[in-house]
Formats: structure tokens, C-alpha cells, sequence
């Protein structure tokens, strides 16, 4: 299937997200990277942004790295140049924070303006206590409410936004966020990954890896290694023995680093995070707060790999299409979720989950999102 050039689309990144090294990075690269190979695309985003090698869709670096782009009138004349130029039918920005922007261009141009959300924004920055999150909230929901078409990363966002912010249900789908293994991915790949894994910690060859990763400078994942680390983890003692927990990412806390757990180890932040989604036996996601599509679970479970979350951490990966390789439990139920680590740990079955690989496969994401804009009103 070729390029449709009857939709012609602009989108607004106003943050770094080539190199893609986080799941919000990769959340908009691959996005970009697959849509860019359906309809006519281009990019705006800030000056040092990469390209990516394995897309060829133009980008134009306007945008300065300061706050000072976030709130720049002068922008809109910027884009609407590029609008003209490329003769956009649709113009998307990443999240909210520009959605005024492009409102603006839309009064120039006549172009359809696209919201691309990763969380509700609103309610993440309340978990995270800031006395700001009521004025977030009611420019999110004003951002929301007059665009053409709001692009949601998980269907509660989507249901938040339409019962909340007032957004119609005809102008909103989810286009969520989706994986690419690599191509060198297969049972024996995995296998091999899992012993190299294994000799680089050295770690008995049949030694099981529990895995968490994240960045803990984010109040919600390091409330979820505490989490983990102060009442999941005696509860499993208690349990089994053999196995080992590695945390993995930047900031983890002093206080942790410095234990000394015998059952834990602290990696830090590792270039190849898939080598340890792949080479564990188990990904663990005590996640109770943030909002959004916990991206480091979908991951974990794209290259095969067993998990256990809380129900907060599970939001927009649906039970139906996991074929039993994920259990959720309640949150904050550490006795449930240590039960949940030893029954998924006997878990033999067969890795046959079809629906998980149609539902965040990335083309098929791409396609949904095209075929909406095609289709609307």
C-alpha cells in the first residue's frame, strides 16, 4: 500500500525525541517512523533532533530548546509557512502544551487541527502534587474540546476525556503506543540473550531474573521501587528463593544502591534495556500512579517475556490479548501481586499471543489512525 496523498499531514514535536531512548521517545519516533510511510508527513521540532534512519519524512528544527518555545506567538507564522508549503490538510501536535498554537495556524490556514495525547495531562501533574494541575486541567479540556480530532493513548483516557473534558466521542479514537522487536528476534534469540544476561551478572544459568526498570527521578516509579523493594519483595522471600530482582535505569535511589540485598541488584541505566526485557523471566510493574500506557510493560511483553502489575500499571494493555502471560492484581496488594510473580513463574505455556502483536503492532496503529482521519466528518 502506497502513500495517500489526499491526507497531508504536519506535526508539531516540541521536545527531543531522536535519539529515541525512552518510552516517550519511541512513543512519537515510531509512530512517525510508520505513519510517515502511509500519507504525506512532516515534522516540526527542536533544533538537535536527529533523523531517523529508518524514515525519510522531512523535518524543520524551528523550535528553540527553552520554555520560551512553548509560549513564542512568532511560532505560528513559523508553521504556518511550513502548512502552506507542504499544503497540509491536517496539523497534530504532541500533547497539549502547543494546542493553542495550532488553534492559531487553523485560523490562518483552515487547516484541521489533531491532538495527539499521551496521558491526561492533568491528572498526571495532580498525582505528582502540583497546585497548578486545575488550570492544566481546564486548558487540556478547552485544548481537547475544539480540535478536529484527539488521537488518546489508552481507551480511559479516551473515556476521561469525553465524560470530563466534554470531547466528543465521534472526534476521538486511541491510537496507542505500540512495539517493534528486532529482527533477529526468536525463541532462540531470546534464549541466547537470557544466558549472555546472565554471565554478565554472573548469575547461575538457571537463576531467575525478575526485572523492573524505569526512570526514578519520576515520583511514580520510584514510589513503585519502594513499593517493590519494602513489601512485595519480603512477601516472596517468604516464598521462593531462587531468583534475583535487577532494577534498571537512572536515579535510582542512594538508599537502595547502598543495600545490601542479597536478592537485588541495581544496574542503573543500561543501552540495552531489550536484552534484559528479553533475557528475564519475569517483568515486574508495581506502578499505582502516572496515568497513561505504561510503555515498559508493553515492551516487557513484546519480546515475550512474563509479567505481574498492579491494575493502575496495566491501563491500556487490555487482559483479552495477553493470552495469560500478564496478571493483574489489585493496587497496593503486594501479599496478591508476590502470589501472582510465583504462579506466573510456573507458567509453561506456550507463547501464542496473536491479538498482543495485532493490537501494538505498529503499522496496524499507524493504519487505525489513518483510516480515522480519512473517515471523519
Amino acid at each position: 500500500m502506497g502513500v495517500n496523498e489526499s491526507i497531508r499531514v504536519v506535526s508539531v514535536a516540541p521536545y527531543q525525541f531522536l535519539p529515541a531512548r525512552f518510552g516517550g521517545h519511541k512513543a512519537i519516533a515510531f509512530f512517525y517512523r510508520f505513519f510517515s510511510r502511509k500519507v504525506a508527513f512532516c515534522c516540526v521540532s527542536v533544533r538537535g533532533n536527529e533523523n531517523d534512519v529508518f524514515a525519510d519524512y522531512e523535518q524543520y528544527r524551528i523550535f528553540r530548546k527553552s520554555f520560551i518555545r512553548y509560549i513564542n506567538f512568532f511560532n505560528v507564522f513559523r508553521i504556518r509557512r511550513i502548512v502552506k508549503r507542504h499544503k497540509a490538510t491536517h496539523l497534530m501536535t504532541e500533547h497539549p502544551y502547543m494546542g493553542w498554537l495550532v488553534l492559531f495556524v487553523r485560523l490562518f490556514c483552515g487547516v484541521k487541527v489533531v491532538i495527539r495525547s499521551h496521558n491526561i495531562e492533568a491528572l498526571r501533574f495532580k498525582t505528582l502534587g502540583k497546585w497548578w494541575w486545575r488550570i492544566l486541567y481546564w486548558y487540556e479540556g478547552f485544548i481537547y474540546r475544539r480540535a478536529n480530532a484527539v488521537f488518546f493513548i489508552t481507551e480511559e483516557d479516551r473515556q476521561f476525556a469525553i465524560e470530563k473534558y466534554g470531547v466528543e466521542s465521534y472526534n476521538s479514537t486511541v491510537v496507542t503506543y505500540g512495539f517493534q522487536p528486532p529482527q533477529t528476534f526468536s525463541p532462540e534469540w531470546k534464549e541466547k540473550v537470557a544466558t549472555l544476561i546472565r554471565k554478565e551478572n554472573n548469575l547461575p544459568l538457571d537463576q531467575k531474573i525478575l526485572l523492573f526498570n524505569g526512570d526514578f527521578s519520576y515520583k511514580p516509579n520510584a514510589q513503585a521501587l519502594h513499593i517493590l523493594i519494602d513489601e512485595i519483595l519480603p512477601e516472596l522471600e517468604k516464598k521462593i528463593s531462587d531468583f534475583v530482582l535487577v532494577v534498571c535505569g537512572k536515579s535510582i535511589p542512594k538508599s537502595i544502591e547502598k543495600s545490601q540485598h542479597t536478592n537485588v541488584i541495581t544496574k542503573g541505566f543500561v543501552d540495552d534495556i531489550g536484552a534484559y526485557f528479553a533475557g528475564s523471566n519475569l517483568f515486574l510493574n508495581p506502578i499505582v500512579d502516572g496515568g497513561g500506557i505504561k510503555t515498559k510493560l508493553v515492551e516487557a511483553l513484546s519480546y515475550h517475556t512474563l509479567s505481574v502489575s498492579f491494575a493502575s500499571g496495566a491501563i491500556g494493555v487490555p487482559l483479552e490479548v495477553t493470552d495469560g502471560k500478564l496478571s493483574i492484581v489489585d493496587d497496593n496488594d503486594s501479599l496478591a501481586f508476590a502470589d501472582a510473580v510465583v504462579a506466573q513463574l510456573q507458567n509453561n505455556t506456550p507463547w501464542e499471543c496473536q491479538k498482543f502483536t495485532q493490537y501494538f503492532n505498529w503499522g496496524n496503529i499507524a493504519q487505525h489512525a489513518v483510516d480515522f482521519l480519512q473517515n471523519e466528518n
